[in-house]
């Protein structure tokens, strides 16, 4: 078959490896020239349709490795809607306005675009698991939203302290910016730590991931201030009342309650939320 540059037979000598004690189960290895994120789908099913003749016989012949998984990948698209979906209303409830819920989601989004390109194109160099850009659209999507949400919060609280508006980004982006620069940071150094595992597969994921957290922060600490700036005063716009209050209300809400409660009885919470062994 074409790309095919290699094949062991468990028939082979010194291949008794290749087979399992009980004699049941046996295994050809099978070696293409092409890379898991250079073999299209129809390769992978004319290397499943190379053991029809297997199963004429008798056997039961299956496929594993990356054809497997370019055959069987799952879809992941109605998963990722209902954590946007489910992003919008949170982010509703905590900004109030529709203008500023759609800052993180737009980051967060741009940033999974070029994360999932710069994860192509190293697919073109080295070999990228196909889960590689599942788990970086979730992480991505998460940490995407999370850090531009501590920037828009932070401009907004200025602003309603009436700091002017290219001072309050420069604020937002100086105090919240830098704690997302530095959490970003520790989160990228942990999963590119993940090569002390020496596994492969659990070392791509990693750096797979700590890209994805990269272009996260990038995209928090350089396009989210230039969008609120574009925005001005009118990331206050569309206002979206979701219950009694408005989180842009000055009367005291259910947090705000929650914190008074705690402060004015420290010790009962301290001990409740304290650890204990069984």
């Amino acid at each position: 078959m074409p790309h095919v540059v290699g094949v062991v037979s468990p028939l082979d000598q010194g291949a008794a490896a290749l087979v399992s004690k009980d004699r049941m189960v046996a295994y050809v290895s099978v070696t293409p020239d092409i890379g898991s994120s250079d073999t299209s789908t129809g390769e992978a099913r004319q290397l499943l349709a190379a053991a029809d003749p297997a199963a004429q016989a008798g056997l039961e012949p299956a496929v594993g490795g990356y054809v497997d998984q370019k055959l069987s990948r799952p879809s992941t698209e109605n998963s990722e809607v209902v954590g946007l979906a489910a992003a919008v209303v949170v982010l509703l409830l905590a900004l109030g306005t529709a203008t500023a819920m759609a800052l993180p989601i737009v980051i967060a989004v741009l940033g999974l675009l070029v994360t999932l390109a710069l994860i192509t194109a190293l697919g073109h160099a080295t070999v990228v698991p196909t889960v590689a850009p599942s788990l970086a659209t979730i992480i991505g999507l998460g940490v995407g939203i999370d850090y531009s949400l501590f920037i828009v919060t932070k401009h907004r609280l200025q602003r309603s302290h009436g700091i002017p508006m290219d001072e309050s980004i420069a604020r937002a982006t100086a105090t919240a910016g830098g704690a997302v620069l530095f959490a970003g940071v520790t989160v990228v150094i942990a999963l590119c730590s993940l090569v002390i595992a020496g596994i492969p597969l659990v070392t791509t994921l990693g750096y797979t991931a700590a890209i994805a957290v990269a272009v996260s922060v990038l995209a928090a600490i350089t396009l989210l201030p230039a969008l609120l700036g574009v925005l001005g005063a009118h990331i206050d716009s569309l206002r979206v009342t979701l219950g009694r209050t408005h989180p842009d209300d000055h009367r005291p809400h259910g947090w705000a309650r929650m914190a008074r409660a705690v402060g004015s009885r420290r010790w009962p919470y301290l001990m409740g939320a304290s650890p204990t062994r069984a």
